[in-house]
Formats: structure tokens, sequence, C-alpha cells
């Protein structure tokens, strides 16, 4: 987008406002706001129509092309992330479809999918009763948290919130992205084509992504000759598959083993970057937050497992097999898979340091959303 930070410099200038005034009407740090005035960072097309609210302009003083074309409605060229344009590139060279051709199809295909997400509720619903009837008890009737969680999603359901809804913030009532849920069931018998495995799993009330969907198996074993570790880094949009491609199909060696050298290339290179952005931004967490960073790590230490970037809830001083039964429920894998039987804990309400765990999480998730969108690279 040809963005024009001068323009925004001297409008914000000529309306007597400050960068505070800017990044409070935009709901974006200063940081933030002080990378678009400098060039640095363009704001994304949510971030400009705020902006020229704010100083009583348009979108298309700053950027010509700009589609305003009501609310809700997104701009054809609105950026997308890695990880879709490595997805449109897989599609465009299996199926030769265009950019253009799939955003036509956009429609059509969420529409579908939309509509048999708010169908999952009743569905499950119908199925537990059928459970009921031959002396069964459904998954959501295992306990009053799981079938309070049901009964969101079965509200979600009926208010037509496809991407479900958020539990309460002080309930610990699972309830489900019920899109996310229709496409897991979809791509269910689907998955010699296509593969949801590491699809991202999005929180209920928030948009899918394309981070981690794998589009098409068999064309991604062949050109990463199957390693799980380029596979994720295609998917994820570590890498920009087109830039490989391009610096392929131009060299002299044009080789399947020296495309995956290149990959390798740029997987390490994008892990070196993604391992100085976060610990830049840990370093900058702590400095402006540091009772709740400090606060976190030691809940962290104390009640959680992880891998150090990831913190998961595992009560070390709980005995799970003495939990009430609403608060254990078994979660089956096939055997085929190679996966197997766990347990998943569903933490009663009344804890409080769970609450507060995942109410710093949450503020932790935003302020890194903020600093990367920020992160100059």
């Amino acid at each position: 987008m040809p963005f024009k930070p001068d323009l925004l410099r001297e409008k914000l200038k000529a309306a007597g406002k400050t960068q505070s005034f800017l990044a409070k009407k935009t709901n974006r740090t200063e940081r933030t706001v002080s990378r678009w005035l400098n060039g640095k960072n363009p704001p994304k097309d949510k971030d400009l129509k705020k902006i020229a609210d704010a100083l009583g302009c348009t979108p298309q003083e700053f950027d010509p092309n700009f589609a305003d074309v009501g609310k809700g409605d997104v701009p054809i060229h609105a950026r997308i992330s890695n990880a879709s344009h490595n997805a449109y590139e897989i599609l465009n060279r299996r199926y030769g479809t265009s950019q253009r051709d799939i955003i036509e199809a956009g429609p059509v295909l969420f529409s579908i999918v939309a509509a048999l997400g708010l169908k999952i509720p009743s569905d499950d619903e119908a199925l537990g009763n059928e459970i009921r009837r031959h002396g069964g008890t459904p998954w959501y009737g295992r306990g009053p948290d799981i079938s309070e969680g049901f009964d969101i999603d079965m509200a979600a359901s009926q208010n037509r919130e496809c991407f479900g809804r958020l539990p309460p913030p002080d309930t610990a009532s699972p309830t489900r992205n019920l899109f996310f849920e229709a496409v897991l069931r979809l791509s269910d018998n689907l998955k010699d084509t296509v593969d949801t495995e590491y699809l991202v799993t999005p929180a209920p009330g928030v948009p899918i992504s394309a981070a981690g969907f794998n589009p098409d198996v068999d064309f991604l074993n062949l050109i990463t000759g199957g390693d799980t570790d380029l596979i994720k880094a295609v998917i994820y949009g570590k890498v920009r598959l087109s830039k490989c491609l391009e610096e392929h199909e131009q060299s002299k060696d044009r080789t399947l083993e020296a495309f995956i050298a290149i990959l390798r290339r740029e997987m390490a290179l994008s892990d070196r970057k993604a391992v100085e952005r976060r610990e830049a931004w840990h370093a900058s967490y702590k400095d402006r937050h540091p009772d709740m960073a400090h606060e976190f790590d030691q809940i962290v230490e104390k009640y959680c497992r992880g891998n150090g970037r990831e913190h998961f809830w595992s009560d070390p001083e709980l005995d799970e097999e003495l939990l009430p039964e609403e608060q254990r429920v078994r979660v089956e894998r096939q055997q085929v898979e190679g996966k197997h039987g766990g347990l998943k804990i569903i933490p009663p309400k009344h804890s409080t340091i769970l609450m507060r765990f995942i109410k710093l999480k949450f503020h932790r998730a935003e302020d890194w959303r903020e600093f990367e969108e920020a992160y100059d690279e």
C-alpha cells in the first residue's frame, strides 16, 4: 500500500494532535504510531480507517487505492500472512488458480463452512440424545463447566456467531470456535489431500487463519522431500515460498536438492530472527510491566509445564485421579495415527490462580501482537 507518512505528519500537526492522541484513537502503542510517522511500518487497512476518522479525512487521501466499501468489508489489497501467500502459491501451482480465483470463491466457501459450523451444537445435541437413549453420557454432559460451555456454543450458534463465543472471564467453561471445528470435521476424511494437524487453533470468537494448514499434502511432501520441519516452515509462513521458488528457477542448479537447500537456509534465517524478536519483546515487556512479568514467571514456575515459550496449566500438587469426574475428560485418539489417550483437566471455576494466569497470558499475547506488528526486521 503506497502509504504517505509525510501527509500523516502534516495532518496530525494541522489538527494540533499528538502521537498519544493517535495511539488512543487507533488502540495502538505510541511505538507503533511512531513507526507509521517515520515510514518504517505503514498502518494496516483497519488502522488507516481509524486514522482517517480521527483526523477528519478519508483513507483515500493517504492511499488512492484504498477500497473503503463499508463496515466489515475488506479491501482487496488487504495484507495477508506469509502462510496465506504460501497457500496461494501452492494452489496456483497445483490447480492453476490465481489469487483472484480464490478471492472470488471465498464467499461461497466461507458461507458453506460457516453454515456447517453453526449446525455443530445442534448436531452434537442430537447425537448426545441418541447416546442417552442407549444409557450413555455425551461429552457435554460430563460436568457443569463442560455443560455450561456447550450452552454458550448453542447460544453462539443461535445468534449466528460462526466463530463461536468466549466464555465469561470469571469462568473456566470450555467453548469452541465453531468455524474451526467445522473445518476440522470437513477435512477429517481428506487427510490424503489436505492436512489440519498443525492448523493453529483460534480462540472462540476469532477468525481462522491459514497458519499451520497444509493445502496439498503431496505437493509439499514433494518440494520438501517429506521433511516435517520444512513443511512446517512453509505452512506457518516462516519462509516465503514464492521467493524460494523464484531464486531456484533463476539458479543454475535446478535440482530438488538445491531447492531444499534454499528452504533450509531461509528457515534458519527466519528462526534466528524469531529468537531475536522474542528476546527483544521479553526485555521490553519486563521493562514496561515488571510486576506482571514477575508474577507470571512465578506462576509458571510453580503451576505450569511447557517448552519455554508455551506454558500449559499443570498443577503438580493435584492428584489427577482423585479429581471429580467433571474435572476429568478422557481424550481418545485413534491408534492408527500413533496417538494415545490422555487426560484433559478441566480446572474448577474457583481457581483464582488459574484465572489470574489466563488474564496474564492474555495481556502478554496482546502486548506481543502489538510488538511484533511494530518490530523492524
